[in-house]
């Protein structure tokens, strides 16, 4: 994953060095482009999802990792030079660990997938000749995927688990989402946008009945800008 985010970020290298600053500024002032398509990668973390109590359940110096490559798509609407709406789409990374199974001494495999559509108003200020900056605030609704793979003994997977009754459960589960960046803008039709979003907190694992940190998602992300 990490390859494929440098190759998305040499891709957009490229694709500046065909477009000339010198006349950007002009150019925006002139337009009349609102709507823009936005493609973000970059890097995710997750943080305390490796908390889940499935993961915990394993032992045996497991690992656990919760960064992660992050893909979104945009589409942003500006309504007045300043105030715009944007709704985007994608994964917000994967945590994932590895370790044995106590009961079986085996080796497992847990997985927390996630994905989200969020939606929210932004604030774009011009700072100089082809250069804003921005804010994003607004509301997200994010889909928890949990899973954990393992074996017997013999072989055969193991299914049927739960922890206080409760077998391994999905959650879809709302927060706030707020963002600060900047945009480049090369012409009136292509721009860079530089980009961190905290995707909010979430109680992920209360639904087994036990305490755990509430998982927090956020997101640092490159990604091109194209006006129509």
């Amino acid at each position: 994953m990490r390859f494929g985010f440098r190759i998305f970020v040499y891709s957009c290298l490229g694709i500046l060095a065909l477009f000339p600053m010198g006349s950007a500024a002009s150019s925006l002032k002139s337009s009349s482009l609102n709507s823009s398509l936005i493609f973000n990668s970059g890097r995710s973390l997750s943080q305390n999802t490796c908390s889940s109590p499935w993961f915990l359940t394993l032992s045996n110096g497991g690992t656990c990792s919760e960064k992660d490559s992050v893909f979104r798509a945009a589409y942003h609407y500006q309504f007045t030079p300043i105030l715009g709406f944007e709704v985007s789409y994608g994964n917000l990374g994967d945590a994932a660990g590895e370790g044995v199974r106590a009961s079986t001494q085996t080796n497992a495999y847990w997985k927390m997938k996630t994905t989200a559509w969020a939606w929210g108003l932004t604030a774009t200020v011009p700072i100089g000749a082809g250069f804003e900056v921005l804010g994003k605030l607004g509301r997200v609704q994010t889909k928890f995927v949990e899973s954990i793979e393992s074996t017997t003994t013999t072989g055969q997977p193991i299914t049927g688990v739960s922890l206080n009754g409760v077998p391994i459960t999905d959650s879809t589960l709302n927060s706030t989402i707020y963002g600060v960046g900047a945009q480049f803008n090369f012409s009136r039709e292509f721009a860079l946008r530089i980009q961190y979003e905290n995707y909010g907190k979430y109680d992920v694992y209360g639904a087994y009945g036990l305490s755990r940190p509430n998982v927090t998602l956020s997101a640092t992300t490159v990604g091109i800008v194209l006006r129509f």
